[in-house]
Formats: structure tokens, sequence, C-alpha cells
């Protein structure tokens, strides 16, 4: 199987989405977003509605997998993948060397338990919102990586 990445912003709140979006803008999160997604021959697997959200889809320079009970299995016409599990997508990508979880909170918490490593930004803000991250045990992480930025501070733990 590959290694599980999660990729998440999380306000300081638990906040990840409000009303089937990102309740900040905030600069230098989006790009370091791309870049840690961008790295060799990214897969980049999100739920459904959290794809649906996307400005720009599929996100360029990466493979799309969507999750989704709704959506016909198989490579979309705007060039997306569409498995109706995550195991199923897991196991298409099995010799892959890491897939990125890049939300949403449903598919954060499937996958929580499972990742190998978490890319967790920390927003210095606590906006409103209905979505949260699921509760990380944080005993059963290491931090490897901590950079403040303006706004955030990136941060980077392996499973121990």
């Amino acid at each position: 199987m590959p290694k599980i990445t999660i990729v998440v912003a999380v306000a300081k709140n638990g906040i990840i989405g409000a009303n089937g979006g990102i309740p900040w803008r905030i600069r230098g999160e989006l790009p370091h977003f791309k870049k840690t997604t961008t790295a060799g021959d990214a897969i980049c697997i999100f739920g459904h509605n959290t794809y649906a959200t996307l400005p720009v889809r599929p996100l360029p320079e990466r493979t799309n997998v969507v999750i989704s009970q709704s959506l016909p299995v198989g490579t979309q016409p705007d060039g997306s993948i569409v498995f109706d599990t995550l195991d199923s997508a897991l196991e298409h990508f099995r010799d892959a060397g890491e897939v990125f979880i890049c939300g949403g909170a449903y598919m954060y918490a499937a996958t929580l338990p499972r990742a190998d490593k978490l890319v967790y930004s920390i927003v210095d803000l606590e906006p409103e919102g209905d979505t949260k991250f699921p509760t990380v045990n944080w005993d059963e992480w290491e931090k490897t990586y901590s950079e403040p930025r303006e706004g955030f501070e990136i941060t980077e733990w392996v499973r121990k």
C-alpha cells in the first residue's frame, strides 16, 4: 500500500470548513498546499463534495482521485478518476509511493487511523464554521517539522 499523507489546514478551534468552502484566505497557505501536493507523480484523493468545491478541476500537475458513491466509477471527462470506495482507490494505487488525502472531513476521519504522515497547517484564526477536523491523538504522532509563516504555521508529523 502507498504511504498515506493527510494534507490539511486547521484553524485554532478545529474548523476546516464553512458552507462548503474554506473560511479564510491566507496568503501563502494555498501555494504551500500546491507545493506539497505536486511533488513527483502526486496522487490527490478527495471526497466528492470537496472535489466539487475546487475552483479548478482537476487540479493541475496531479492525479485527481474522487471517492463517490454517486458518480460513475472510472475516468471522468475532466480527467479525474472516480472510485466508489477509499479502499478501492488505495488498492488501485498500491504501488504508488505516496497518496495525499485532501479532504473533506469524511475522508480525513476515514484515513486518520491509518495515515502515515500529517502535513498539518495551523491557521491563526478561530472562524465560525460547520466542519471540523477529527480529533487527533497527538501521543501517536511525532513532530518532524515546524515552520511559522504569516497567519499560519506549517507542521509535519509522522506516526510513531
